[in-house]
C-alpha cells in the first residue's frame, strides 16, 4: 500500500506503530477518508482491522461528518492530500 507507506514515512513510524496512531480517532477518520477516496474502501476492514462492514461504513460516515463540520480537519485532510498528490 503506497498510501499507508506515505502516512507511514510522514509520520516517521512503522506499520505497528500506525497502528496505534490510527487508535486516536482524528487520524482514524482521515485515513479513512484518503483511503476511500484513492478506491480503497473494499479493503478498510483488513487494513485496519474492523470487524465488519458496518463498522467500516458507519466509520465512514462519521469521518464524512466530521469532514464537513470541522474546517480544522478539513485543512488537515486537504494538506495531507495535497503532499501525497505531490509525492505520486
Amino acid at each position: 500500500m503506497q498510501i499507508i507507506k506515505f502516512i507511514c514515512d510522514k509520520n516517521h513510524t512503522s506499520n505497528e506503530q500506525m497502528m496505534n496512531i490510527l487508535k486516536d480517532r482524528e487520524y482514524r477518520y482521515l485515513t479513512i477518508l484518503i483511503l476511500k477516496k484513492h478506491g480503497y474502501s473494499d479493503s478498510l476492514d483488513e487494513m485496519m482491522n474492523f470487524k465488519s462492514k458496518r463498522s467500516v461504513n458507519y466509520s465512514i460516515k462519521k469521518a464524512e461528518e466530521k469532514f464537513f463540520i470541522n474546517s480544522e480537519f478539513r485543512d488537515k485532510y486537504f494538506r495531507l492530500e495535497k503532499e501525497l498528490q505531490d509525492m505520486m
